[in-house]
């Protein structure tokens, strides 16, 4: 069997058979008519008009067979479409392209066949008429002009078929259409509108019709309509377009913008209105914004040349465009002698020679340790002096065309007020740590009994004197830590650390405390193996404040539950206690220095307010985050993320299995 060829025009024979809209509809009389001719002229018992798609032969009229389709590869069709020609096999049997077909050896037995192609006014072969016997025969001339004139008939059919749905879309089109589709006669009368004109305007169809379309034009519009009418009526196919006010029902108008095209012959202009009202308010709000703009950027200018702050703008390429006058007293240049330089020349080495290729960096990586980022760098003066600025810079769009802004604020003063302090806080400091530390121990070796026996009284007051002490040396550290953090000086030994084991030796180190309460401190679930890195020291502080916090805020009797989970990449330490929970007015204070939610000097849980602030900076050092949220039952649930490193096979002891 050689099943049929692919005929070179195949995408455009079958984008034409889809055009007809006519595969797998219903039988249609015009057609089986058609194939009833063929079966009663040519005395043949199945007689078909077969159409052929990409895959298949589909059989639009059928007489003497129940089969609505076969595959293409067997069909006769086929080689119908691929020859584009007249096809007669008079014995199948003895045709080597059929002898072993499917539907020669099998049901429906095809002995004879002949098949004119259904060819196009476009010359595409979208199938053929056929005529087939289960007796080998011949095809006589006048059969075959039978067979010529019913395909031509057919593609007349399909011909008619199609240009009725066309004519059913194109009147779809005009009633359901949000555009305004009017015809209307020479004499200035509409003759048909769409439904969109009575939703639009407010009028029935009725009265559309009934009045001359310049009653609905705006006065001050007619004489233009009348003279773009009149070039209509000079020649056929003449186009105009024009807008004008249109009145509505309610008394109101609508700008219409016309598209209007004539034909003299008979006597009609087409024409499509849209309702350009939006556009025209649109317009009106464009010229409004543009002159707020105007002021806007004249009130911008004015607040830019009052500015304290030093701003410089500049391209791509790091040139300046502008500088305000705190920028000129800043730098101690005029304007003219900075627009037009490349900003480096307000930096020191080595900043300068690394600046351009850090713009470049940025604009094609999106990466950038400055832009959008405040932070503070060394600026240089025309007189060549350098000073510490505060600096932020900004991208800007002006047109197509990325531009930066950089505001400075000199902060010479600011750093050395700051350096006062912390010089100022470390002196103290060292000067209360040493005393304290002499007090604690004294009161240690009193409280110990190593001076001899004290009475009761006085061992009552040497412990609160110790744990006073303790307090104190605490507030001394804390300041410290805080003086670091402000300062940068606070250095990490970033190792490998077990999580959940710094996570359980805290807990152990703190069931004493927790006793003193009768709170029990529980682990919550199995704490899985996860490392993380992180200075063991200063995360045993994070977990020594949390804890300790945990334990003073819960009552007598409480649960503090602490777990530990893997959430994708990010390891979760959890802290919950089951107090009274944050107060909604201080939670956005809760990380600040010195933030107490009772700062009254009768407190019932005493502390300087700076551990949150410290154990927030340190797990932000050590590329976490840290928040709190109400818990389920009452109280409050704190956590911390950090990056985890990865799981790693180890025993309890740290000795790799």
């Amino acid at each position: 069997m050689s099943p049929p060829r692919i005929p070179g025009n195949e995408a455009q024979r079958l984008q034409a058979l889809e055009s007809y809209r006519v595969l797998d509809t219903p039988p249609e009389k015009v057609f089986d008519d058609l194939t009833v001719i063929a079966a009663e002229v040519l005395d043949v018992p199945i007689a078909l008009i077969s159409l052929v798609d990409a895959d298949r032969q589909w059989f639009k009229s059928r007489y003497g067979l129940d089969l609505l389709q076969t595959s293409r590869d067997v069909s006769f069709s086929g080689h119908v479409v691929a020859e584009e020609r007249l096809m007669v096999v008079e014995d199948a049997l003895k045709d080597t392209r059929f002898s072993d077909n499917p539907l020669v050896i099998g049901e429906p037995f095809v002995r004879f066949y002949a098949g004119f192609p259904v060819r196009t006014n476009e010359g595409h072969v979208l199938g053929a008429v056929c005529a087939i016997d289960h007796e080998q025969r011949t095809l006589t001339e006048k059969q075959r002009t039978v067979l010529k004139r019913l395909a031509a008939q057919a593609v007349n059919q399909l011909e008619m078929r199609r240009k009725l749905f066309l004519l059913t879309d194109y009147e779809r089109l005009f009633e359901n259409s949000n555009a305004m589709p009017a015809i209307l006669s020479l004499d200035g009368y509409f003759r048909r509108v769409n439904g969109a004109w009575s939703r639009m305007l407010g009028y029935s169809e009725a009265e559309l019709l009934s009045r001359p379309v310049l009653e609905f034009v705006h006065e001050d519009d007619v004489e233009a309509v009348r003279n773009e009418a009149s070039k209509l009526l000079e020649k056929s196919m003449e186009t105009a377009t024009f807008s004008n006010r249109f009145l509505c029902a309610d008394g109101s108008y609508k700008w219409l913008l016309w598209h209007a095209t004539s034909n003299i012959e008979d006597e009609r202009i087409h024409a499509v209105a849209h309702d350009e009202t939006p556009r025209r308010k649109a317009e009106e709000c464009v010229k409004e914004a543009l002159s707020e703009v105007c002021d806007r950027e004249a009130r911008l200018s004015a607040i830019v040349g009052s500015a304290v702050d030093a701003i410089i703008t500049i391209d791509t390429d790091g040139i300046i465009e502008t500088v305000n006058p705190a920028g000129e007293k800043l730098f101690g240049y005029a304007a003219r002698e900075l627009v037009g330089q490349n900003v480096h020349i307000l930096m020191p080495s080595p900043h300068r020679e690394n600046h351009d290729r850090h713009i470049a960096n940025y604009l094609v990586t999106g990466n950038s340790k400055i832009i959008g980022i405040g932070r503070e760098v060394v600026a240089r003066r025309k007189d060549g002096t350098s000073f510490p600025v505060e600096l932020a810079v900004s991208e800007m769009q002006i047109g197509d065309k990325p531009m930066f802004t950089g505001i400075l604020r000199d902060v010479s003063e600011r750093k050395k007020i700051e350096r006062m302090k912390s010089e100022f806080v470390a002196t103290v400091s060292h000067e209360l740590r040493t005393p304290l530390t002499s007090i604690r121990g004294s009161l240690g070796l009193l409280a110990e009994g190593q001076m001899g026996e004290l009475s009761e009284k006085a061992s009552e007051m040497i412990k609160i004197a110790r744990n006073n002490s303790c307090r104190l040396v605490r507030l001394v550290n804390d300041i410290l830590d805080i003086e670091k953090i402000e300062s940068g000086r606070l250095e990490f030994q970033l190792t490998q650390v077990d999580l959940s084991q710094a996570v359980h030796e805290a807990i152990e180190n703190h069931r004493g405390l927790a006793a003193e309460k009768a709170v029990r401190v529980e682990e919550t679930g199995e704490l899985p193996e996860l490392y993380v890195q992180a200075d063991l020291d200063r995360l045993t502080q994070v977990l020594v404040n949390l804890l300790s916090n945990a334990v003073k805020f819960s009552p007598d009797g409480g649960v503090v539950d602490v777990s530990v989970v893997e959430r994708g990449d990010r390891a979760r330490v959890a802290i919950r206690d089951c107090g009274a929970g944050i107060p909604e007015e201080f939670r956005s204070r809760i990380f600040q220095r010195f933030a107490q939610a009772d700062s009254s000097d009768t407190r019932k849980n005493p502390g300087t307010g700076l551990g949150l602030s410290i154990t927030k900076a340190i797990v932000e050092r050590l590329g976490g985050t840290i928040g709190f949220e109400d818990a389920d039952g009452g109280g409050a649930r704190f956590f911390f993320e950090l990056p985890v490193l990865g799981r790693m096979a180890t025993v309890r002891d740290g000795a790799p299995v």
